[in-house]
């Protein structure tokens, strides 16, 4: 009686086994999603003497992504980095930017960026890289310590995978071409200029933070001018943050925000000191105004 019961237990064991197997294999399992980073290239042929673009580009898989960072490797010998453009770039806001500059010594590109909301997609520019292809050979070039952070409350780190890239450059010479003019009348967007104050930036003192961007060509450069009372002060190179360098907050701040193709948008702020200084100044001048007319009706007054 007991032999009997076993076989009776295990096989309804098998049957409970068997059901779960076909169920996996009929609905499939549910599997990880994970952000996948891919270049994809302008050009078929590359060739000495040459430049190109590579668009490196974000598959979100269904996940909402508001954090970006990667590094991008390359062989200095066979590429010269030659700037980079955002241009349409799913990133809203840039912590770092790839700039031609130390990157050419080290063959190394750096970004990182934000979207705040988060951003879905299947095929989603990050940023554009311009080479220009110096000698000739298999040229690999690879992402590095690439994360991305969900958009979610925790802000949690996602899977991520990514797709490196094997170009080979020709080494039929051609004559150095001129970079296409960049086709954009419009400026870059609108936006907020933002004053803070906090113990660990800056050492606590006043700084502005801003942020814009330009669907066409690409943000080519931030300016600041701090004009005290208005009146003085010139365009400053910078970036944001900004450390402001009139503490006393009794300047017009402007930020003129200009893209790749040359087109500016100037936006200001005007801090609330500056507005009470105003106010203060324009109740004087009215006192000093009604005591003055005062008088020369007093005056007038006793000459009758």
């Amino acid at each position: 009686m007991k032999k009997y019961l076993f076989k009776q237990n295990n096989l309804w064991s098998i049957c409970i086994i068997t059901v779960l197997a076909v169920a996996v294999y009929v609905f499939g399992a549910p599997s990880a999603r994970a952000a996948r980073f891919y270049f994809e290239k302008t050009v078929e042929n590359i060739e000495i003497g040459s430049y190109f673009q590579l668009d490196v580009k974000m598959d979100t898989e269904g996940e909402s992504i508001n954090a970006i960072e990667s590094r991008i490797v390359f062989p200095k010998n066979i590429f010269k980095f030659a700037g980079a453009q955002d241009g349409n770039s799913v990133i809203n806001l840039w912590v770092a930017k790839p700039t031609a500059g130390d990157e050419n010594i080290k063959g190394d590109l750096s970004f990182a960026g934000l979207t705040p909301g988060g951003v879905k997609t299947s095929a989603g520019k990050i940023i554009s890289l311009r080479f220009y292809a110096s000698s000739n050979g298999e040229a690999r070039i690879s992402f590095r310590d690439t994360k991305a952070y969900l958009n979610s409350q925790d802000a949690e780190s996602a899977s991520v995978k990514v797709s490196d890239l094997v170009l080979n450059i020709s080494s039929a010479r051609k004559k150095l071409p001129e970079e296409p003019a960049i086709q954009d009348s419009a400026p870059p967007e609108t936006f907020g200029i933002y004053l803070s104050k906090s113990p660990g930036i800056y050492n606590g003192k006043w700084f502005i933070s801003f942020a814009t961007q330009d669907k066409n060509s690409g943000i080519n450069r931030y300016e600041v001018k701090e004009s005290l009372f208005g009146i003085w002060g010139g365009w400053i190179a910078g970036g944001s943050p900004y450390q402001l360098t009139r503490q006393s907050l009794f300047s017009i701040i402007r930020v003129r925000a200009t893209d790749n193709a040359g087109n500016s948008v100037v936006v200001w702020l005007v801090p609330v000191r500056l507005y009470i200084l105003w106010v203060l100044a324009a109740v004087l001048i009215i006192l000093v105004t009604i005591v003055f007319v005062r008088r020369i009706i007093l005056i007038t007054s006793k000459e009758v």
